[in-house]
């Protein structure tokens, strides 16, 4: 019984896990294959699932991770810490990634330290907005913001903008 109740939840939950991952790889393909992923790991981890519970947020977050992992496996360049660069690739392109690693490392190391810490946190480490709300005793839409405007000095420092 609670495989099947499970496994509704899978079916119904799939077009958004599919619009969630789609808006993070960008990619129709790519995103089929993150939802499949997805859908390995949920089933891997089922024990966790309460009947009755709401399934979206969980399966979201799950998916969120698959296509973030994704991303990492395609672009080949983790950053954990700013100072910290990670490249991987053909010996053409190390290159390049390495000089556009440097970018981004410089481009976070010139965030406000709130701002930076509030993006490292949720986008190079994974936790949500709540999360990191209760760990650092912030407002939740604090959080949000100073995720707001670290992303929006990045794409500045990246594009040449101004942010």
């Amino acid at each position: 019984m609670g495989d099947s109740l499970f496994i509704q939840a899978l079916a119904q939950h799939r077009s958004l896990m599919l619009k969630r991952a789609r808006a993070i790889v960008r990619n129709a393909n790519d995103a089929e294959d993150v939802v499949q992923e997805a859908l390995e790991r949920a089933w891997r981890s089922r024990e966790r699932f309460t009947p009755g519970a709401q399934a979206a947020p969980w399966l979201l977050k799950i998916t969120q991770n698959a296509a973030l992992s994704s991303l990492r496996r395609r672009n080949g360049v983790q950053i954990v810490n700013p100072d910290d660069v990670i490249v991987r690739g053909g010996p053409d392109s190390d290159v390049l990634r390495q000089e556009h690693a440097q970018r981004i490392a410089g481009a976070i190391r010139e965030l406000a330290p709130k701002h930076r810490q509030a993006f490292m946190l949720h986008d190079v480490q994974g936790y949500s907005s709540r999360e990191i709300s209760m760990h650092l005793h912030l407002p939740y839409h604090t959080v949000r913001t100073h995720l707001h405007r670290a992303r929006l000095q990045l794409r500045g420092a990246l594009t040449g903008g101004e942010s």
